[in-house]
């Protein structure tokens, strides 16, 4: 069995345990969605999301690493698989309207990742995966994570996922007609329209010993 050793979250709600809490049985379920600034601005139709309390040049780097920060790492040889749909699309999306050419290594889905990497010096990382692949791309990094555990290959894994708002993933799930314009989505009404769009970052350690959960 592969135990989760700790969890490090950041999204709308907040930080920490607050990142994931459902709240008290019965109560109404928290949400922050509300209009967007930047998605008005960019002229969507439907400019309803919700944002994670981060700031940074690349959104998504600067929540990866937030987040991450908030593990204590043990020794060892150890694991990361991380998944994402977006990456560093932020920055790609400055590039596209600048062209700068200082811009273009940063502006890659996996560019968040590698900054990561380069973030964790000191750390035996022997295994590192980084999945694109929409909306299973954390449970994926997670299956991978569990896999090295079980072969022996590390001794510790960190497994999860990220992912940072911008106008172009949202102009393109609009597009598609998947997202609501009466936010709360309302998922299992008759009179459901569609979704609203997040962010946010998710990171179990993973090991092998008594930790919070059995996986």
């Amino acid at each position: 069995m592969i135990d989760v050793l700790a969890i490090a979250a950041r999204s709308p709600l907040g930080v920490g345990e607050a990142a994931w809490s459902i709240g008290e049985v019965g109560a109404p379920a928290a949400t922050c969605i509300g209009p967007d600034a930047r998605l008005t601005e960019a002229g969507l139709r439907k400019p309803f999301c919700a944002r994670a309390p981060i700031e940074g040049v690349d959104p998504a780097t600067a929540l990866l690493l937030a987040t991450y920060d908030s593990l204590v790492v043990p020794g060892g040889r150890i694991g990361v698989a991380i998944g994402t749909s977006s990456g560093g699309m932020a920055t790609a999306e400055r590039w596209f309207r600048t062209r700068d050419p200082a811009l273009a290594a940063d502006a890659t889905y996996h560019a968040p990742f590698r900054a990561l990497l380069a973030h964790m010096q000191g750390v035996n990382v022997v295994r590192a995966t980084h999945p694109v692949t929409a909306c299973s791309a954390s449970t994926l990094a997670i299956l991978l994570a569990m896999r090295w555990l079980e072969a022996g290959d590390v001794d510790y894994a960190i497994a999860g996922g990220y992912d940072a708002l911008t106008v172009f993933v949202a102009a393109g799930f609009e597009a598609l007609g998947a997202t609501s314009a009466h936010p709360p989505p309302r998922p299992f009404r008759t009179a459901r329209d569609g979704m609203n769009l997040g962010e946010g970052c998710g990171l179990f350690l993973l090991g092998r010993g008594r930790g919070l959960a059995r996986l």
